[in-house]
């Protein structure tokens, strides 16, 4: 157990984050005390974080039990891939940022590193839907064809909402299905490219239910 004797638990999902300790060496060690009911696990689960998504159980057993909630903040909206840190707040949700997200700076004491497990992506097939939120300047004709410019690189568009701003710029909400998050990343670096896109964020559900984009 000399190996898991860590000053926090913040210090604990950080091994287990960087592979240090894995998610089966921790269930071998606690396992005994799990069958001898000295543990309630859907009360004291512990987190384990191994990539992105790989934790004790499934996030839909997780969601069920009331252990960790997993989410992808919406403040820079990490894509597999991107380097990224967790944020493990009070409400025990574990928020993943991108690693050069400004918001980190703020919450250094909770936040540790995790790496995306792309080897479990077909685990997990949510990941392939994507929400995307433009800021336009809808009088240049660079913002025109967005439907198209999307479907060109094989998304499926399944929702949108224009909102006209005060300020002139319009807000695009597009709710779609991508064939790879490689596809996602190519789009949204396209559209950030062009004149008159002032904002393109990416994000990919499940997000914690009640969040805002």
């Amino acid at each position: 157990m000399d190996r898991f004797s860590c000053s926090s638990l913040f210090v604990l999902y950080q091994k287990v984050g960087l592979n240090l300790i894995s998610p089966e060496e921790v269930l071998q060690a606690i396992y005994p005390r799990i069958s001898s009911g000295d543990i309630d696990l859907a009360k004291e689960m512990v987190p384990l974080v191994d990539g992105i998504s790989s934790l004790i159980q499934e996030w839909e057993d997780i969601h069920a039990s009331g252990g960790m909630h997993l989410a992808l903040a919406s403040c820079c909206a990490p894509l597999p891939g991107d380097s990224v840190c967790a944020v493990l707040d009070a409400s025990n949700i574990c928020t993943i940022h991108r690693s050069e997200c400004p918001k980190l700076a703020t919450k250094e004491e909770s936040s540790f590193p995790v790496m995306w497990n792309l080897d479990k992506q077909d685990v997990y097939p949510h990941l392939l839907n994507a929400h995307l939120l433009l800021v336009v300047d809808p009088r240049l004709e660079a913002t025109a064809g967005i439907v198209p410019l999307a479907e060109a690189h094989g998304s499926v568009l399944e929702r949108m909402n224009v909102v006209m701003r005060k300020d002139r710029f319009a807000e695009i909400q597009m709710d779609l299905k991508v064939p790879s998050w490689e596809k996602l990343r190519e789009l949204v670096e396209i559209m950030q490219k062009r004149s008159g896109f002032f904002h393109a964020a990416r994000a990919i559900f499940p997000l914690i239910e009640g969040e805002v984009l």
